[in-house]
């Protein structure tokens, strides 16, 4: 058992997992799970990558595609992932009650689970348009005839002295090339 946070090893992952080392280097490789911390005999996992390892493991268990879990893991906060891993644990143990009893109990918990599947993305995608700037205030300065520099508001107020030497570069720059074009 760890002592900390960061003094698991691969081999300790494997233990408490029952996932082999060389799939675990796999799903390092497939970016399904972060790489250690540290480097040779100095790399270490954490907590977080149990938990992970746990959550693959329970999906891959309920044979979703390794691109969805993937996809799934991206979307994951680190401290929502003991209650991801619980929710799919209690699904997993729903599953396989339906399996051992009718096959009618089996297709509704399909179907809920189809359902709660359709219902998370539509949160999903919910909370990704909430999470969005409502309407970000853009800014446009004219460096020259059909050439212009955009940035927002926000930018402005932050990089004032930036956007101000880009469009003084520009012009220059612009200036220049009309000079040239005209001797």
């Amino acid at each position: 058992m760890a002592s900390d946070n960061r003094d698991l090893t691969i081999q300790d992952l494997s233990d408490r997992t029952g996932t082999p080392v060389r799939t675990i280097r796999f799903y390092v490789t497939e970016r399904l799970l972060p790489g250690p911390e540290g480097r040779g005999t100095a790399t270490s996992y954490t907590e977080d990558h149990l938990l992970r390892l746990r959550l693959i493991r329970a999906l891959t268990g309920r044979h979703v595609p390794l691109a969805a879990i993937r996809a799934r893991l991206e979307r994951i906060p680190d401290a929502e992932l003991a209650k991801v891993l619980s929710d799919e644990e209690q699904m997993a143990a729903a599953e396989s009650v339906a399996e051992a009893s009718s096959p009618r109990e089996y297709i509704s918990t399909l179907l809920n689970r189809a359902r709660e599947a359709k219902q998370e993305k539509a949160l999903s995608l919910n909370r990704m348009q909430t999470s969005r700037p409502e309407s970000e205030e853009w800014r446009r300065v004219k460096i020259a005839e059909g050439i212009e520099l955009h940035y927002t508001a926000r930018a402005e107020s932050e990089d004032a002295q930036v956007i101000r030497q880009i469009v003084d570069a520009a012009r220059q720059i612009a200036g220049n090339s009309g000079r040239r074009d005209t001797q």
